[in-house]
């Protein structure tokens, strides 16, 4: 590869692939709960990625998730 060269990654084909997710086509937010996605390719799921170029902040950010969906659940009423 020359320097200088442009490289991309296919996101929507990658989150579109059966091969990491059964029905990949339909919107189905519970299928990160399924154990079978999870131990998965951990390079399949961009947001995070894995490996050594992975994100820095992914620890941070899944904490503050947490924190904040604690703070809304405590705080709020759904229906």
């Amino acid at each position: 590869m020359k320097k200088g060269t442009a490289v991309g990654v296919n996101i929507i084909g990658l989150m579109h692939n059966p091969k990491y997710y059964k029905n990949p086509e339909a919107f189905n937010p519970d299928r990160w709960y399924d154990k079978e996605t999870l131990s998965s390719d951990p390079y399949s799921f961009i947001p995070f990625s894995a490996g050594p170029k992975s994100c820095i902040g992914k620890h941070l950010s899944m904490m503050e998730s947490k924190i904040i969906l604690t703070y809304f659940l405590k705080f709020f009423k759904f229906s």
